[in-house]
């Protein structure tokens, strides 16, 4: 797995994807690919255990119990973002995505599984968890960045379904716990990771320690796991070199399955390799092979906008070099091409991301 970091101030890095031309299909949100065994299978006997009907977790989707053996099944991930949408309101124990989480991974996903299973470190199983987040979370793609010391994993809504705070918080949650989870079984012993939440300090902070570490921020603009790097360079006891190249090729071969982009992530990508220029409308229409109003009509069904996704990838990087890597908005600014500090400081407070909104709990 080759990477195609582009640079950011102060040594650090932006780890883009390797991926196909922009105009080639990308999967939509409506289309049913994500196999149910995977996720909704796990979830829906966590919350069985817990005295929920499964027939409210479905709710509101085209799954039901009796076909969930069926392991041809697909659902979308607007499906799926009902489904953990369900969940979040309907569980009553604040630990259900952590515990979801610590199941998830290395699952059942063939060969995908497998490569897991035999990574040889954390630094290639984070990359796996990239490149093929349409199989392993297809509702967030891991965005991978470095600097000098720390790797960093910010979280982006891959299909445009997360609009709903409490879905979100229940997806990322999962998310984390499972990479969490997955690194402490691998690598034999407990890391230590920094985790950065959009939403507030919860009631059930103790559920957090357990299942992320005591490392928390809270009211950040972004969420995020970091950890130093050297530890994603660590051996894993478990490894096996032959299995893990044999499993890695499958993950990639046509007869397999090659790696699947949404729309959302692909224009993400496209913005990130020229971050000093964000395209216009017209000009990213083109790179797409599509009309300027076809386009809108598509980020309109991924429920975004031109401007919002625009302004979302360039808050995203604003914030992450400013409140973790304490750059002061002038690099910043250079780094996103503003000509003029005072102009990048009202874009500042237009997306409402200055690091005094972050409130440090640890």
């Amino acid at each position: 797995m080759q990477d195609h970091l582009i640079a950011l101030p102060r040594g650090a890095t932006v780890r883009l994807a390797q991926a196909p031309p922009v105009a080639r299909p990308w999967l939509e949100n409506t289309r049913r690919f994500i196999g149910v065994a995977g996720h909704v299978a796990l979830l829906l006997d966590l919350l069985v255990d817990r005295g929920i009907d499964p027939n409210h977790l479905l709710r509101g989707t085209r799954v039901f119990r009796e076909t969930l053996h069926d392991g041809n099944r697909r659902i979308s991930p607007l499906e799926l973002a009902r489904i953990f949408g369900n969940a979040a309101r309907l569980s009553q124990h604040p630990d259900c995505s952590f515990v979801l989480g610590q199941r998830l991974w290395p699952g059942i996903f063939n060969h995908y599984s497998a490569a897991l299973l035999h990574a040889p470190d954390l630094a290639t199983a984070l990359r796996l968890l990239a490149d093929h987040s349409d199989v392993y979370f297809p509702l967030l793609k891991p965005r991978l960045l470095f600097s000098a010391a720390q790797c960093h994993v910010l979280f982006e809504d891959a299909f445009g379904v997360l609009g709903d705070a409490a879905t979100r918080r229940f997806a990322v949650e999962t998310w984390m716990s499972a990479v969490v989870s997955l690194a402490d079984w691998l690598g034999g012993h407990k890391l230590s990771w920094q985790a950065r939440l959009s939403h507030s300090e919860p009631a059930w902070l103790e559920q957090y320690e357990v299942a992320l570490g005591p490392n928390l921020s809270f009211g950040y603009p972004y969420c995020a796991l970091s950890i130093n790097q050297h530890s994603t360079w660590l051996a894993w006891p478990r490894a096996s070199k032959t299995a893990f190249r044999m499993a890695a090729s499958a993950c990639r071969v046509p007869g397999g399955r090659e790696t699947d982009e949404s729309l959302l992530t692909r224009v993400r990508e496209f913005m990130l390799a020229d971050i000093q220029r964000t395209p216009s409308l017209p000009e990213l229409a083109e790179a797409f092979g599509m009309s300027p109003a076809t386009l809108k009509r598509q980020f309109g069904r991924h429920n975004t906008a031109y401007q919002k996704l625009a302004d979302g990838v360039r808050r995203q990087l604003a914030s992450f070099l400013m409140q973790d890597l304490r750059l002061p908005a002038g690099a910043v600014a250079d780094c996103l091409g503003y000509h003029d500090t005072s102009n990048f400081r009202r874009s500042l407070r237009r997306w409402a991301c200055w690091p005094s909104a972050a409130r440090h709990v640890r």
